[in-house]
C-alpha cells in the first residue's frame, strides 16, 4: 500500500532506511517506486482534505 507522508521525512526514511508515519497513522517503510502499489483512500482522503484548506 502506498501511503501519504511529509517529503522531508520521506527522504530521511529512504536515505536512511528507516519507517514513517503515514498521514493515517500507519507505519510503513517508504518503496522505492510507490507508483506500483495502491494508494491507501485514508491517506487520500486525508491529503486532499488539507490542500482544500
Amino acid at each position: 500500500m502506498a501511503h501519504y507522508a511529509r517529503n522531508d521525512e520521506l527522504h530521511a526514511a529512504r536515505t536512511q532506511g528507516r519507517a514513517v508515519k503515514a498521514l493515517c497513522g500507519t507505519r510503513f517503510q517508504p518503496p522505492a517506486d510507490p507508483s506500483r502499489l495502491p494508494v491507501c483512500v485514508v491517506c487520500q482522503q486525508l491529503a486532499a482534505a488539507w490542500s482544500r484548506g
